[in-house]
């Protein structure tokens, strides 16, 4: 608890520190998913719209609207994007990337001979950001036969923290 004390030894003399001055928060956090599959067009970068919140600690992530992390506290987070894709007709190109104030930040976008089906793609990346209008969003792509869906199971999700630093 916060109210805990450990004593320390400063040459003979006993002093004491509350819990609460030592412990440090991960925070703000957040881990979204999809409530249901999401449709996308080919041929374009299309936003993710993360609408289900696992977690968010500090109400930063609009799941609603926008579907971006938008932090209140300054500093360097990590971001990871995992997404299941899944498309009719074959793709040449599939990918994932996290976006900052509508700017690529990190993508995975790999080029296969030819892909029929579907998998999962995964892309992390450290980002600054200031507190304030900083902004970091999820997309995806495919250039195989419209409509491709990023699939709502469990190996699609958006989260991040902020580093302890």
């Amino acid at each position: 608890a916060d109210t805990d004390e450990l004593l320390i030894s400063d040459a003979g003399t006993l002093k004491r520190v509350d819990f609460s001055h030592l412990k440090v928060a991960n925070t703000p956090s957040f881990l979204v998913r999809r409530s249901s599959n999401q449709s996308f067009s080919a041929g374009a970068w299309t936003k993710i719209q993360f609408d289900s919140e696992e977690f968010d600690t500090d109400s930063v992530f609009d799941s609603s609207t926008n579907y971006r992390f938008t932090p209140t506290t300054a500093g360097k987070y990590i971001f990871i994007l995992n997404g299941g894709l899944v498309y009719t007709g074959t793709a040449t190109i599939n990918g994932i990337g996290l976006y900052k104030n509508s700017t690529f930040e990190a993508n995975n976008v790999p080029y296969v001979s030819s892909m029929n089906s579907g998998y999962v793609l995964s892309v992390s990346a450290v980002i600054e950001l200031n507190g304030s209008s900083d902004y970091v969003e999820a997309y995806v792509y495919s250039n195989g036969t419209s409509p491709s869906i990023v699939d709502s199971r469990q190996e699609t999700f958006f989260g991040g923290y902020k580093l302890i630093g």
